[in-house]
């Protein structure tokens, strides 16, 4: 059990580049990434602390969407429940990167 805490919580960030051993662990990560997509604004507040410049802020946020939905939503329930989702920041952002 303390083995499969210690690789959720190690593999969760994609950043890491540590997959998850364990179902758990991938199911975490999955969560993790899909809970993104629910606090767009927050990433978007929580960067711009750290960087002022909007285009910057912007493509991180951008980077950070793509990088959640190709290396950690990756369980086929996963990517079914957070495709519309998903669908809808990328239209967002989409519309948001011609004013970059």
């Amino acid at each position: 059990m303390i083995d499969k805490v210690k690789d959720s919580i190690e593999s969760h960030r994609a950043s890491k580049d540590i997959e998850p051993k364990s179902l758990e662990a991938e199911i975490i990560r999955n969560a993790d990434a899909m809970s993104h997509l629910d606090i767009l604004p927050v990433l978007f507040k929580y960067r711009s602390e750290k960087e002022k410049d909007f285009a910057k802020v912007f493509q991180w946020v951008y980077d950070k969407v793509e990088q959640d939905w190709n290396k950690k939503i990756t369980l086929k329930e996963a990517r079914f429940m957070a495709k519309e989702k998903y669908d809808a920041i990328k239209t967002i952002l989409g519309a948001m990167k011609k004013y970059l």
